[in-house]
């Protein structure tokens, strides 16, 4: 039996190895009481504060794999990105997001 058209047929699972995740997160919260039964929280979010690049190929859930799927300009990009013959092969930096510092702030009343 042979493999279907471009397929790796003696290929494992899992072969190319991509850049580490170097991560770190952080949040700050400021609870204020207001009175008895009304509380105000404050609190920042930030993701990735150091904005180290991470590659992370393939799609992370079915969001992703919607917005950036196998019929897609992005989708066709990520793919060649795998094959040996591509001159994208293993660089991610050419092919995936590379996570961003992302901020955020709330402001939430409990009552």
């Amino acid at each position: 039996m042979t493999a279907p058209q471009g397929t790796l047929p003696t290929a494992g699972r899992n072969l190319l190895a991509l850049n580490p995740i170097n991560d770190l997160d952080l949040t700050l919260a400021k609870h204020i009481d207001i009175n008895e039964r009304w509380k105000l929280q404050f609190a920042i979010r930030v993701f990735n504060i150091f904005n180290h690049p991470q590659y992370v190929g393939g799609y992370l859930d079915d969001v992703t794999f919607t917005q950036f799927g196998p019929n897609t300009a992005a989708g066709q990009l990520a793919r060649t990105s795998f094959d040996p013959k591509s001159p994208n092969f293993q660089r991610w930096d050419q092919v995936f997001s590379s996570n961003p510092r992302n901020m955020t702030l709330s402001l939430k009343l409990i009552f």
